[in-house]
């Protein structure tokens, strides 16, 4: 506050400054503080209570960041189907910064216009699995209330396909064995 009396004094303009008082031990009270010089002596302030609005403020700041904490490819899409948000594991995946503005037919493979078309329509999209080099994705898509904003989570699934794979390749070994079984 000190500051904000400083820089009043110095020039007729309006000044503000957030400023923070403790409420209990546990929690913190924010405050707007507005202040004009009347003459060369006397300041006049207004003091707003936002602390609400500071607190919506710093939870949409977390929610914003929740796709970049997610370990998993986590996409966002316009109705379109063009990308508006990614995050760094599907920029990795992708193996590209640059994932913004493009087609989502366009970047995964096996996607197709009537997937899409299935993916606004359906209570529960169907999943879509893509390969991107050697890495097996399985893509769940949800959307918002309100059909605006579709959100596609990633899990890599490569693991799980090479597993699969083992296990078709020992059954056709083990039924080579059980069609001659005293060679």
């Amino acid at each position: 506050l000190i500051a904000l009396r400083t820089a009043v004094m110095r020039d007729d303009g309006v000044h503000e400054c957030e400023v923070s008082a403790p409420q209990s031990a546990a929690a913190l009270r924010r405050f707007l503080v507005c202040a004009r010089p009347e003459n060369s002596s006397i300041i006049i302030a207004a003091v707003a209570d936002v602390t609400d609005r500071w607190e919506r403020e710093r939870e949409a700041a977390e929610m914003a960041r929740f796709p970049e904490m997610n370990p998993g490819s986590v996409l966002r899409f316009d109705p379109d189907g063009v990308v508006v948000l990614a995050n760094t594991a599907a920029r990795t995946v992708f193996q590209t910064d640059d994932l913004v503005g493009h087609s989502w037919n366009d970047l995964c493979p096996g996607m197709t216009a009537s997937h899409w078309t299935r993916i606004m329509a359906d209570a529960e999209p169907p999943p879509i699995e893509a390969m991107l080099g050697e890495t097996s994705i399985l893509f769940k898509h949800v959307r918002s209330a309100d059909n605006k904003i579709i959100t596609a989570f990633g899990a890599d699934t490569t693991a799980f396909r090479d597993a699969e794979h083992k296990l078709h390749e020992r059954a056709a070994e083990l039924s080579e064995i059980a069609r001659f079984p005293d060679m």
